[in-house]
């Protein structure tokens, strides 16, 4: 709304009340032009507010007698500009009365009136400079309203809120009997406007003290009625406002950058623009209308799908002249510098939109929000916020208080500086970067520092265990960040020992993941870091020694896998004492590894002094693995009964304690085992079952695919064939999944599944799978090594099933030439041989 230059205007509620009341047209009686018009993708206002008393003797129709407020809703009327030019140009021909009928008649508003010419109390703000039409958003916004009456679009100053806002109530005329769009920043603000509707529904307009009364009976009036929408913008608290908005007859929608408005009216996120949508905003400039496609493409992509900016970066690249792919870089390599840049226009930049949040936020708001500036982007959990400033030392750190932590949150969330779930927290990489390039180096260490430990709170005990993967990878990219930030800080040695922490539980998690390579990287990195230190006689070096041997383990190198176990046991037990936890674990990994190389006796030895150690720190889910590996060399020297009492005690062990989950379900699984050798189906079934219900509930799939596995495996047994093969393919589904980045794992899951189709009496749909195993195995592994013996041994078995007596003597060869002498599966491949001639093959055996 316009007024001439240089006279006074009424306060914001009354000008609203005058252009609403006016419906947007001259109030001079023969003048029927629209003072408000949609032009051009905006609202546009033509009319000006003129004074029917001047306030001052020398200005037209001043009256000395009046004792009313020249700025106020009665002394002033709506007119276009050329008869606000007539009246004041000849005040003797327009005096006062003649103004003040024309206001009467102009203003008169009857009930249920339907406004035609302007349907909102005052237009909603202009559109963006560079605005473009969101419709995704929009879509997600009308399918809220579809079932909800009202709706909160919440996000980041800047996010594109208001537009959006904007866009829908300019777009949706012919929907809505009414449109109005009202200020909610502060009680005060919105009470006013909504007083100012007043007119509008019929009802008596009041002042002063009693506009909250009428901002009350105008909700009321609203709450009546139906199709309707209200815009409440920019919308503080929800605790000073929600009271004021109408019941759910019409649509509301609510702007805010305050998230505890979720808690009142369902939230909408705001989501960032398309790549599409950037780009076409960006091309709204002249500037950039014919910038190069893949240019623009590199620009948005540092912009993060921001419209300030996006619009930040236009402004500026225009203002500049310079080149889109040099301001990319700029941004790319100097964002926070970037960002605080200006496009020339009196516009909030980005940067200082965030220091005006960070202004109002507190200074414990700000710590969180540095502690995210030092991890990766995306969800990181903070429980609580470590406050070295007691001790002085970093290894001595003592938590905020909980509400002093959620406090600080609480100030975040009504900027939505971050978002929340639970305690993962998400802010915007945007954000952090202006946050963290503000930070002094004493701060930024403080950050870090709190950073690492909130990190090293996290890191699972067992990354191996595939029910922590999901944790490991919301961990990993965060990791990965404080690792390389070490670095760049320059203070690598007072991070030594948390970074070795973080580099040893990397190498476990990608040991468990099958990722061979990268696990040895991080523990040879953490070996490296702890001997430039001289700290190899810590038990963290003989944790890294003792991961590291596991590492051979698995890959089948025994003997390097040997060497290193025992050299983690000394290191260990200098350290911590013999009867240490972490001690006995070394004893049960050694022993581990004694049994792959047949040396029963002393892998006994080390698996009871295993046990010992566990039950000496009353630690059951270890104690329960001493006993699982105990019962296997029972069961090795054909002592079935003291093997199924030591996995039933595993049982009870593994049980006591909650977390144990591959211990409880391995037990199940070995017994299960035992029992079916000795020809008790039903009973190993059971027991299988057991253990696939453990691993379900506790999304362990590792665990859940052995079960199903087990459990198909012995229904087919039992001559329940197609109960057994549906569980044997779900199992094969797991194992997909779960070793997506593990061919060899996989392949030995492919095979036993093959081979179950075999026991099955199905050898015609086994030769696929088995025939992929053998060939994925083969790919990945030496011909020599055994499990490609083995692979290569069951397709034979598949074949001779189906008959195939040559393709089946071709491969017993293969198997006899390539792999070792004196192996289990050249012993089989071999006697299978010398009995083809004439007699029936031997096709059971234990799949690998």
């Amino acid at each position: 709304m316009t007024t001439p230059t240089g006279t006074r205007r009424p306060p914001a509620p009354d000008c609203n009340l005058l252009w609403a009341s006016s419906h947007g047209t001259c109030a001079h009686p023969t003048c029927d032009r629209p003072l408000v018009v949609f032009d051009g993708g905006r609202w546009a206002t033509l009319g000006e507010i003129a004074h029917i008393r001047a306030h001052s003797p020398d200005g037209p129709r001043f009256d000395s007698t009046w004792t009313g407020s020249a700025d106020s809703y009665e002394n002033c009327l709506l007119l276009c500009r050329d008869h606000h030019r007539l009246i004041d140009s000849n005040p003797d021909a327009y005096p006062v009365d003649t103004l003040l009928e024309w206001k009467r008649q102009h203003e008169i508003v009857e009930p249920g009136y339907r406004l035609e010419v302007m349907s909102h109390i005052a237009a909603p703000p202009p559109a963006a400079r560079l605005a473009v039409v969101r419709d995704q958003a929009l879509m997600g916004l009308g399918e809220t309203l579809t079932t909800r009456s009202r709706v909160a679009l919440l996000g980041l100053s800047g996010a594109g809120k208001t537009e959006m806002a904007r866009q829908w109530l300019t777009s949706r005329g012919g929907e809505y009997s009414f449109r109005w769009w009202v200020r909610g920043h502060g009680r005060e603000t919105l009470a006013n406007d909504l007083a100012s509707l007043a007119p509008l529904l019929g009802l008596p307009a009041t002042r002063g003290q009693l506009v909250e009364l009428q901002a009350a009976a105008v909700r009321d009036e609203l709450s009546a009625r139906g199709a309707w929408l209200l815009v409440v913008d920019n919308a503080s608290s929800p605790m000073d406002l929600a009271d004021l908005l109408p019941a759910e007859s019409g649509h509301v929608i609510v702007t805010s950058q305050d998230q505890s408005w979720s808690g009142v009216v369902p939230p909408l996120l705001v989501p960032p623009l398309t790549d599409a949508e950037a780009i076409e905003l960006l091309r709204r400039s002249p500037a950039l209308d014919s910038a190069d496609q893949d240019d623009l493409r590199r620009l948005v992509s540092e912009c993060r799908g921001h419209p300030l900016v996006v619009d930040q970066a236009a402004g500026y690249i225009a203002r500049t002249g310079m080149g889109v792919s040099d301001y990319t870089e700029l941004l790319r390599t100097r964002r926070p510098e970037t960002l605080d840049r200006s496009a020339g226009r009196p516009d909030v930049r980005f940067s200082e939109s965030i220091q005006m949040a960070l202004d109002q936020v507190g200074s414990d708001s700000h710590d969180i929000l540095a502690i995210m500036a030092q991890v990766a982007p995306g969800p990181f959990e903070i429980r609580s916020v470590p406050d070295f400033e007691r001790s002085g030392d970093p290894e001595e750190s003592q938590d905020w208080s909980r509400f002093r932590f959620e406090d600080a949150l609480a100030n975040l969330r009504a900027f939505s500086l971050v978002q929340r779930e639970g305690n993962t927290l998400v802010a915007h990489d945007l954000v952090t970067d202006v946050v963290g390039s503000a930070l002094t180096e004493a701060q930024r260490f403080t950050a870090f520092s709190r950073a690492v430990w909130t990190l090293l709170e996290q890191l699972p005990d067992r990354p191996s265990e595939s029910f922590e993967w999901p944790t490991m990878e919301r961990l990993l990219p965060h990791a990965l960040a404080v690792l390389e930030r070490v670095e760049g800080l320059g203070r690598g040695e007072v991070f030594s020992l948390a970074t070795v922490r973080i580099h040893d539980r990397l190498g476990v998690y990608f040991g468990g993941r099958g990722q061979h390579d990268r696990a040895r990287e991080h523990f040879d990195r953490g070996l490296e870091l702890m001997q430039d230190r001289g700290l190899t006689d810590s038990s963290m070096y003989g944790s890294l020694l003792h991961n590291l041997g596991n590492l051979h383990a698995e890959l089948g190198d025994s003997v390097n896998a040997e060497t290193l176990l025992r050299q983690a046991l000394q290191v260990k037990e200098r350290a911590l004492g013999e009867n240490a936890l972490l001690v006995g674990i070394s004893c049960g990994a050694l022993g581990a590894v004694l049994e792959a190389t047949g040396d029963w006796d002393e892998a006994r030895r080390y698996h009871e002094r295993a046990a010992s150690i566990y039950r000496h720190n009353d630690n059951h889910g270890w104690t329960a693995n001493a006993l699982i590996d105990l019962a296997a060399i029972a069961r090795q020297d054909d002592r079935p009964e003291d093997a199924d009492s030591l996995l039933r005690n595993a049982i009870d062990e593994a049980d006591l304690s909650g977390d144990a989950i591959p211990e409880r379900v391995t037990a199940r699984l070995r017994l299960a085992d035992l029992r079916a050798s000795a020809s008790d189906l039903p009973g190993a079934t059971k027991l299988a079952s057991a253990a696939r219900t453990i691993a379900g509930t506790s999304a362990a799939p590792v665990q859940l695919a052995a079960a199903l596995e087990a459990q198909g495996r012995y229904l087919t047994w039992m001559g329940l064939e197609q109960a057994g093969l549906h569980l044997s393919r779900r199992a094969l589904g797991v194992w997909k999944q779960v070793y997506a980045t593990d061919p060899i794992r996989y392949g030995k899951a492919l095979g036993n599944y093959g081979y179950g189709l075999v026991l099955a009496g199905r050898p015609d749909l086994a030769l696929e799978p088995l025939q992929q195993s053998q060939a994925q195995l083969e790919q990945v592994l030496p011909a020599e090594d055994e499990t490609v013996a083995v692979a290569r041994l069951l397709t034979a078995k598949a074949q001779m099933h189906l008959l195939d007596e040559p393709s089946a003597r071709e491969l017993l060869e293969v198997i006899a030439a390539d792999a070792e002498p004196g192996s289990e599966a050249v012993d089989e491949a071999l006697h299978i041989l010398s009995l083809i001639d004439g007699a029936a093959p031997e096709a059971d055996g234990q799949a690998d």
